[in-house]
């Protein structure tokens, strides 16, 4: 789905159906979409749902949120700040890959894993928190990937 002419979209909490997800490829490709807020309903975010979407800079995640898919957020790349929820217990694999626009990140201590090359490509990242809980990053060598305990 592109929709370029979007450029800021607010999910409504309520409705006939609560929002609960946001499914795969949903807002894909949607670079004229610069600002988003997602309901307090929304408990996961789909693989590819907001990929590409080169123009977004404002995010707002809500404190339900508990799964971030594989490249969830990938070429995001106008992203300049990230709030991850405290409720976070999963990101996928590339989720974040290409969002040079972020500066730094603090992931949750909800985390225990992320997923591989969850931040290939974020250039502009200079500050990284990660988690006392955090027991396992998974790295790719010689094209085989491999765990690292933390």
């Amino acid at each position: 789905m592109a929709v370029e002419y979007h450029t800021s979209l607010i999910l409504p909490e309520y409705s006939p159906r609560c929002i609960t997800s946001i499914g795969p490829d949903a807002l894909t490709r949607c670079r004229g979409l610069t600002s988003l807020t997602l309901p307090g309903t929304l408990t996961s975010i789909g693989e590819n749902a907001l990929s590409h979407c080169s123009g977004l800079t404002s995010l707002t995640l809500p404190v339900t949120l508990t799964f971030i898919g594989a490249n969830a957020l990938a070429d995001c790349s106008s992203l300049t700040s990230l709030t991850l929820p405290p409720t976070l217990s999963y990101i996928g694999a590339f989720a974040l890959k290409g969002c040079r626009g972020l500066t730094s990140l603090i992931l949750p201590h909800t985390l225990t894993d992320i997923g591989p090359c969850m931040l290939e490509r974020c250039s502009g990242l200079t500050s990284l928190t990660l988690p006392h809980t955090l027991t396992c990053i998974r790295i790719l060598v010689n094209k085989r990937w491999h765990a690292v305990l933390v």
